[in-house]
């Protein structure tokens, strides 16, 4: 299924979350992770970004956030803008209808939007703040796209399982978007 058609809905525990990592800068200027041990998933990963070389390479272009902590879940939900139908308002206002108060104060939801294009990235953010001004408000709904250079240059791809370069390019994208929002 072309997981880009809806959009996915990925749920983690807010103590995984704050456990998962820490992003400080080293000595030189370089990005140093820490992360659990036993992630050599991440670690392999974090490798593969070497086109990233400080922390201001990590730090989303878009960030609205009242930096809620101490909640129990966290749903993070990535989007991209479609040429067709965007499912993102109607993704949010379900989760929003489904949540009772007490859901409410003790989750967080974070919007990812994909984005290369920084200006279809702050059209999708600026839908978004007019439709649910209360949810950011309260700090329920958090925004966060990342910056343009977190991409590597796709073009460099490795051919794998006999793929046509545009589906490597949106396999990659999609686990780049997928690891930057469960970084976050």
């Amino acid at each position: 299924r072309d997981s880009h058609a809806n959009s996915a809905v990925l749920v983690r525990n807010e103590k995984d979350r704050d456990e998962a990592h820490a992003v400080n800068p080293d000595d030189d200027g370089g990005v140093a992770f820490q992360f659990q041990q036993g992630s050599q998933f991440v670690r392999d990963f974090i490798v593969g970004l070497e086109h990233i070389q400080t922390k201001a390479g990590l730090a989303p272009v878009i960030s609205k956030s009242k930096s809620r902590q101490g909640v129990s879940v966290v749903v993070g939900v990535p989007t991209v803008l479609r040429q067709t139908k965007s499912y993102i308002l109607d993704t949010l206002a379900s989760l929003f209808r489904s949540m009772n108060q007490k859901d409410r104060d003790d989750a967080l939801i974070v919007v990812f939007i994909g984005e290369t294009d920084v200006n279809r990235a702050k059209q999708v953010a600026s839908s978004i703040e007019e439709r649910f001004p209360d949810e950011l408000e309260s700090g329920l709904l958090e925004i966060i796209s990342p910056p343009p250079g977190f991409y590597f240059d796709f073009a460099k791809l490795e051919p794998t399982f006999d793929d046509k370069m545009e589906r490597m390019v949106w396999r990659t994208k999609q686990v780049l978007d997928y690891a930057y929002l469960m970084l976050y």
